[in-house]
């Protein structure tokens, strides 16, 4: 598979550098999940697009990613009995949620400390260009709102968010993968920042339930934390016991 670094064509033509009508490596029609893994037997089609440029960068460490914010999105999303096409939706915009930071300058989305106001703004266009992303893919109709969901995931409950969206405005599967990504993030230790213990990881989504983070999502995390940190993260964890005293 061919490599790109973040400064691709894609990203140049989501910068408004390039023209978007332009195919600069060929025309043939490409099959998306012939770089990303399956999603539920679904093949999304992207068609006369040079997203091939964008989805071979750095295509082995997003994938780890995406794949482990998935398995915890439905970890969550089973616990919260969502119906099998609400899983199905899940699922595949979990996969995709993060292919927009293939937009971000490689300088700033791994710099090993904490980013400057001008690299924050950078980063957190990454929703916006991962809506711009999924929104050139052909979907099956049950599908059709994944652009939305995957761009949402870092929507706040209070509409603090990038796209200002609160409360149930919010799909419930972006709120979910909300809390799978932030949990994610800080159970592993990243260039900048060693990871967090699990019991702290869950209170700091916890104290920002019904602002920062769907209630319920967090709730269910809490409960299935135990078998998503030893089969997801292979971490050995004890979850506190409620005082009986009487």
């Amino acid at each position: 598979m061919r490599s790109y670094d973040a400064n691709n064509i894609f990203a140049k033509i989501l910068r408004g550098e390039l023209p978007a009508h332009k195919v600069y490596e060929d025309d043939e029609t490409l099959a998306f999940m012939d770089i990303m893994p399956r999603c539920e037997g679904h093949t999304l089609v992207v068609p006369n697009t040079p997203a091939r440029n964008l989805l071979d960068a750095n295509a082995a460490q997003l994938t780890a990613c995406l794949r482990t914010v998935q398995k915890v999105s439905l970890a969550i999303g089973e616990r919260m009995r969502l119906s099998p096409i609400e899983m199905e939706i899940l699922s595949v915009a979990s996969l995709l949620h993060d292919l927009g930071k293939q937009g971000v300058r490689d300088e700033v989305l791994f710099k090993p400390g904490s980013l400057t106001e001008a690299e924050r703004q950078e980063m957190d266009q990454h929703a916006a260009y991962t809506q711009s992303i999924l929104d050139m893919i052909d979907y099956p109709a049950d599908l059709w709102d994944v652009p939305r969901i995957a761009a949402y995931h870092h929507e706040k409950i209070d509409g603090s968010g990038p796209f200002g969206v609160a409360g149930d405005d919010i799909p419930l599967a972006a709120r979910i993968i909300s809390v799978a990504d932030v949990f994610d993030a800080l159970v592993s230790a990243r260039s900048y920042k060693p990871a967090l213990p699990p019991e702290e990881a869950l209170g700091k989504l916890e104290g920002g339930k019904g602002h920062d983070w769907d209630a319920a999502a967090v709730d269910a995390l809490r409960a299935v934390a135990g078998d998503v940190l030893g089969e997801i993260y292979g971490i050995e964890y004890d979850p506190p016991r409620l005082d009986r005293a009487a």
